[in-house]
């Protein structure tokens, strides 16, 4: 993160969860610990593995291309909900790394939405997959 990758800038971005299958489950946890994070740098581009991802502003967003998108957003559609307040933005200074309006304040949200967001994310992996405990990882 904070780099360019095929094409996209990175700025408008903050972090995501992604969640992708474990080709070697039984492996040590030392061992599976670096596979994952190679796995991450070599294949996890473009959102294509994350379930969902947060601007810099806080806004929340879902690849509608990516694994378990329309689970996701099923599961998450009621987000609004605890939304204290939104992003706010200055339109009237651009950020020169994004070309976008400065962000003046993020988005605040209810302490109960962590809680909502990991139940609503194990659902979506449950709809979307069955699998064992360890079958997929979440980041």
């Amino acid at each position: 993160f904070g780099t360019r990758c095929n094409g996209h800038l990175s700025a408008p971005y903050d972090c995501d969860i992604l969640a992708f299958r474990l080709l070697f489950p039984e492996r040590p946890e030392e061992v599976l610990g670096q596979d994952i994070r190679e796995y991450i740098v070599r294949e996890a581009n473009c959102f294509n593995h994350s379930l969902i991802y947060a601007m810099a502003g806080g806004q929340l967003a879902v690849s509608q291309d990516a694994h378990f998108a329309r689970a996701v957003c099923r599961t998450l559609g009621q987000t609004s909900m605890y939304v204290l307040r939104g992003v706010e933005m200055n339109s009237d200074l651009i950020e020169v790394a994004t070309e976008l309006p400065l962000i003046t304040a993020s988005m605040l949200y209810d302490p109960t939405f962590v809680p909502f967001l990991f139940e609503g994310l194990l659902e979506a992996l449950r709809a979307g997959v069955q699998v064992g405990t360890r079958g997929y990882v979440l980041t």
